[in-house]
């Protein structure tokens, strides 16, 4: 049966076989992961059926600012096969399934608290280790060097082949490479014609290098060919 609220403001409506609660701007429902909160509008705004979503693209049909205010079910449920079916006030019907609730569930039960980016400091003792086949190579891996990436800002590949280009090779496989005025690859070495700091055997003070010519900023990759500091 469907649980229905013909006063969705002043009350609230519980199916208890289902879990499923109507309040005034939105709705609870159980879930795998526990009791979750759907506001009426982004339940509206989300409805996948065919009306409100091209189908073979999955792009949208409906506009939000076409949605009415006072947008609230008539009446809703959860059936056997655990979807959720809402008839709408404004005359539409959509249904979602758990696994789709569950993906996109925005509320503080279902919700992945995200990582907060570490600011350096002196409790900083030792700089995030990769072996190059871990992260090129796996998912886990790439996955582990990219958080670390995001969280600190920093990490070290160790066993990266040492010839020409894998620097490249390397970026390609995170993501897009971003041209630079520095050519694809910088090369960082002695050359008494060259064109930058870099060239010589001078000391390179700290500075903000090549990431600050975008925005967002990107990641610079240092690839030691040869080391003999």
């Amino acid at each position: 049966m469907f649980s229905s609220s013909p006063e969705l403001a002043d009350s609230t409506h519980l199916a208890s076989a289902t879990g499923l609660v109507l309040k005034g701007r939105y709705l609870s429902v159980s879930l795998s992961t526990g009791t979750s909160a759907f506001h009426y509008v982004w339940l509206r705004d989300n409805c996948g059926c065919a009306g409100c979503r091209v189908a073979q693209s999955g792009e949208r049909q409906l506009i939000t600012a076409d949605i009415r205010e006072d947008i609230a079910p008539v009446a809703a449920e959860v059936d056997a096969e655990g979807v959720l079916r809402v008839a709408w006030n404004d005359g539409h019907a959509s249904s979602y399934t758990s696994a789709w609730l569950s993906a996109y569930d925005y509320s503080a039960p279902g919700r992945k608290e995200p990582d907060e980016p570490r600011l350096w400091d002196s409790g900083l003792s030792e700089v995030p280790t990769f072996e190059h086949d871990d992260v090129v190579g796996t998912v886990a891996g790439q996955l582990a060097y990219l958080d670390a990436m995001r969280n600190l800002g920093v990490a070290l590949v160790r066993g990266t082949p040492s010839r020409d280009g894998e620097v490249a090779r390397f970026a390609e496989a995170m993501g897009h490479v971003r041209e630079t005025t520095f050519e694809r690859i910088h090369n960082v070495r002695h050359d008494p014609t060259g064109y930058n700091v870099a060239h010589t055997a001078l000391e390179l003070k700290p500075h903000t290098d090549l990431p600050s010519y975008h925005w967002p900023p990107s990641v610079q990759l240092l690839h030691f060919l040869v080391n003999d500091a």
